[in-house]
């Protein structure tokens, strides 16, 4: 269990897990910058080993995100359990245990050990813990704050759909370990097309705003120090 703590501890805390947040914040807005740049590289036809560093580097960015969140879930815990009962132990080991796995899952991919959109099912995990925080903390982070992490916790549980679905409807693949590169999916199905839209939106709904919450999340956490 996390101790509150005095007043000449909880500001030095708080101040980590502020700018933690921020660099969260910031390293996942650059994640997420690479991921649409590669993208658009797959999709306008260029060369492939350009955009499989691009998401190579997407990985990379993404593990550090996730690690700069640790403390960040701490905090919060701390805070909840002074301005609101509702949030427990539970909800701060289900955002440490996402962020960890997360993390392993895109180790796990850069050394080419498993496939490489997994780590969207632990990302599922901290959708949830970012539903759970934000509507439990709704008494002391501002409204429009929780209102943004909710949003972007249903959607990264959005995303985390994509690999089941994909493996189930589409092809199982990459439940086998990690895929070839020169792998060639199967042709347009109307299953292939829901699994990829669904997908698009819930990036654009979860991964996209999830660092903006988290910058300005560490704003808050900063004056709170």
């Amino acid at each position: 269990m996390i101790a509150q703590g005095s007043p000449t501890t909880m500001g030095p805390s708080y101040r980590f897990a502020g700018w933690a947040a921020v660099a969260s914040g910031v390293v996942g807005i650059v994640a997420f910058g690479f991921l649409i740049a590669a993208l658009a590289g797959r999709i306008s036809g260029g060369n492939e080993r350009a955009w499989e560093h691009l998401i190579r580097t997407h990985d990379v960015a993404v593990i550090l995100q996730s690690i700069f969140m640790v403390p960040v879930v701490l905090a919060l815990y701390d805070l909840g359990r002074q301005h609101s009962r509702k949030v427990g132990r539970a909800t701060a080991v289900l955002g440490i245990v996402a962020l960890l796995f997360v993390a392993l899952f895109l180790l796990l991919t850069v050394a080419k050990i498993i496939w490489d959109v997994l780590y969207m099912i632990p990302q599922g995990l901290l959708g949830f813990w970012l539903i759970a925080v934000n509507r439990s903390m709704s008494s002391f982070l501002p409204r429009s704050l929780t209102r943004l992490g909710t949003i972007a916790g249903v959607g990264i549980v959005i995303v985390a759909s994509f690999p089941i679905g994909y493996g189930i409807l589409v092809d199982p693949i990459g439940f086998h370990g990690s895929v070839p590169f020169d792998y060639v999916p199967p042709q347009a199905t109307t299953a292939n097309a829901i699994v990829h839209i669904v997908l698009l939106i819930g990036t654009f709904m979860g991964v996209a705003p999830y660092p903006v919450w988290a910058s300005l999340l560490g704003g808050r956490l900063l004056r709170k120090s």
